[in-house]
């Protein structure tokens, strides 16, 4: 929700004298009702590095010892992926930030180049740009947004999508279909009707948290809270934007426009999201969404 210059001063002052101190101090204090709280109420960017780097931790045991010797091994000439190199200049492609000329250019090909020699199994996929590009934005060092990148793509949720496990990723389009359906039956039978399966948007949306398809600003608050409340957000989220795209959906009678009006194929589409798909009335959706217990239950079974 959006708030006054007032409110977002005592926010940020919440933050930094009573949540931030004791967290830093105690990790279990992540778990506490009140830091959910004020990270669904919004997290202060220039807190947002010192917020991520806790609620990410460091089960990795990465070091700046590990980031240098990756460094100082990296080869003069590497094999040069062509989807890394393609996708910078992509990503956030707005902003201008990593292009050949961005500020960031650099320092986004470092952090995704050194993942490459952390993790050769992996490599580098499409879409961990995207993920990347906002842990440099907000971390302070290169060191910062690698260690936050290998944390998070092991987690439950990142490591399918990025390893492009089938039967998992089925797994969450089974849970999502089985949520959309409680949630709106007249969503869930145009969507059948027009035979829009899952899979032809929500890996686009789940694999970044969302990253790819909202503004800067706004995705970095479901990341906020993805680093909270886990895959449960990814779910919510998604159900709070069709529910918001309704009006347009239930005009759309075929399977084109549909199709792209969920992915944002085109100025039209892109506009409709720009007009009903807020910050504010996104946020406000999210908190009406509500998940039965067997859903919660099968999502937290996807971790297993």
């Amino acid at each position: 929700m959006s708030m006054t210059a007032k409110q977002l001063e005592e926010n940020t002052r919440v933050w930094e004298k009573m949540i931030l101190p004791k967290w830093e101090l105690d990790p279990l204090v992540l778990h506490t009702d009140k830091v959910r709280k004020y990270v669904y109420r919004g997290v202060p960017p220039e807190l947002r590095a010192r917020v991520w780097q806790l609620a990410i931790g460091n089960h990795l045991r990465i070091t700046p010892n590990l980031y240098k010797l990756l460094q100082e091994n990296k080869p003069v000439k590497r094999n040069r992926s062509a989807s890394l190199d393609n996708d910078l200049p992509r990503t956030f492609a707005e902003l201008a930030l990593f292009g050949d000329q961005g500020p960031f250019h650099e320092t986004l090909k470092e952090v995704l180049e050194t993942y490459v020699l952390f993790r050769p199994d992996l490599g580098y996929v499409q879409g961990m740009s995207y993920i990347a590009a906002v842990l440099c934005l907000y971390q302070p060092d290169s060191f910062s947004a690698f260690r936050c990148l290998a944390n998070l793509i092991v987690s439950e949720h990142f490591f399918p999508f990025f390893a492009f496990d089938v039967d998992k990723i089925n797994g969450y389009y089974e849970v999502y279909q089985g949520a959309l359906e409680g949630t709106s039956k007249s969503l869930g039978k145009k969507f059948k009707d027009l035979n829009i399966e899952p899979q032809l948007y929500i890996f686009n949306w789940f694999q970044t948290v969302f990253v790819r398809v909202l503004p800067l600003r706004v995705a970095s608050r479901v990341l906020d809270c993805f680093l909270i409340d886990g895959s449960e957000v990814l779910f919510r989220v998604a159900l709070a934007v069709v529910l918001l795209l309704k009006p347009r959906l239930k005009k759309c009678d075929n399977f084109e426009a549909c199709y792209a009006l969920l992915m944002q194929k085109g100025d039209e589409s892109k506009s409709v999201w720009s007009e009903l798909v807020t910050e504010k009335e996104l946020f406000k959706k999210v908190g009406t969404v509500v998940l039965s217990r067997q859903t919660i239950s099968k999502i937290h079974g996807l971790k297993m």
